[in-house]
């Protein structure tokens, strides 16, 4: 919406506002066939707006989250909403839903990490600024004096962050993410750490934790790009 825009009704080029969607839209949830409410998905939709309207305008939600038995995955939001501002009306239905069908299970999420190859790429191209992980590791290589193992896992982040093999390598294989799998899972946590995941954002806005990052977790093309197969988990503590 432009400056000064305060209309609060959706039509080609203007969107409603986020005062206007917190305060009237509401969350639905849709569960996928034969999973006893195990499996579902929550979606922020209009005042006046149901699941079913949502098969021939699939443009309705603000937002949607998936849920299986007491994991939250998926979050994302539409039309250019920040997460932070649509998606956490759908994490508290989530988790509080998640408690009363998996009774005694520790409520938990799984958040993609989207950019974090990229931030690593650019920590490399800047002389390391922006990342303490790489600053240290760097460090300690300098003062062991190491050509091993060391440079070999700082390589190898380096090949999987910017997807060009490591020199006398012709691909980014196996072998490539396997010597790099530590230092990947280091600028992984510290790429929570700062904020910079979105997803990661929601979940610890209601007081998730990060309990670990899962590396090659989710091997789709997008997050092998993206953030080079790695997830993160967080429980609700």
């Amino acid at each position: 919406m432009g400056d000064g825009d305060d209309d609060t009704t959706s039509n080609s080029t203007m969107r409603p506002d986020i005062a206007f969607i917190l305060e009237h839209y509401r969350v639905h949830r849709r569960e996928k066939e034969g999973t006893d409410g195990s499996s579902r998905e929550y979606l922020l939709l209009p005042p006046d707006a149901y699941i079913p309207q949502v098969i021939q305008d699939p443009s309705l939600p603000a937002a949607a989250l998936f849920a299986h038995r007491n994991v939250l995955f998926g979050a994302r939001s539409f039309h250019g909403y920040e997460m932070a501002d649509v998606c956490l009306p759908l994490v508290r239905a989530a988790i509080e839903e998640s408690e009363a069908i998996e009774k005694g299970q520790q409520p938990q999420a799984v958040a993609n990490l989207k950019g974090l190859s990229e931030w690593v790429a650019g920590c490399f191209e800047n002389n390391l600024e922006g990342s303490q992980t790489l600053k240290r590791l760097k460090q300690e290589c300098g003062e062991n004096d190491c050509d091993g193992s060391g440079s070999v896992s700082l390589e190898a982040a380096r090949a999987i962050a910017t997807g060009v093999p490591r020199p006398g390598h012709s691909v980014v294989g196996q072998g490539t993410f396997r010597d790099g799998q530590e230092v990947w899972m280091e600028l992984a946590k510290e790429y929570v750490s700062l904020g910079l995941s979105e997803e990661a954002n929601i979940y610890e806005k209601q007081g998730g934790k990060l309990v670990n990052i899962e590396h090659m977790s989710d091997q789709s093309p997008d997050n092998m790009k993206s953030a080079g197969g790695a997830t993160a988990r967080l429980f609700f503590l």
